[in-house]
């Protein structure tokens, strides 16, 4: 049996840092609870939501959450990665 193992997050900003002042919302899942194997598989790992503030400080929201992003900040999203699958 082929063991498959969990695949990397990707870690990207998104959108581009605006030029003006903007409304953000994101509703997202598996912040604090990881996707789960199947058949023996390891669990994966839980994604995350940041903004990276004009004073270069990081916040982290919330799964279900919502903020004012200013002019050159920035929202950074974690992916959550996918349970593996089977026993090695």
């Amino acid at each position: 049996m082929v063991r498959r193992v969990p695949s990397p997050a990707f870690h990207f900003p998104v959108p581009p840092e605006p030029l003006e002042e903007m409304e953000c919302a994101i509703l997202s899942s598996h912040r604090q609870s990881p996707p789960r194997g199947a058949a023996g598989g390891g669990d994966g790992q839980v994604g995350k939501t940041e903004v990276r503030r004009a004073d270069g400080t990081l916040e982290t929201l919330k799964a279900c959450d919502q903020t004012v992003i200013k002019a050159g900040e920035a929202v950074i999203v974690t992916t959550p990665t996918a349970g593996g699958f089977g026993r090695g």
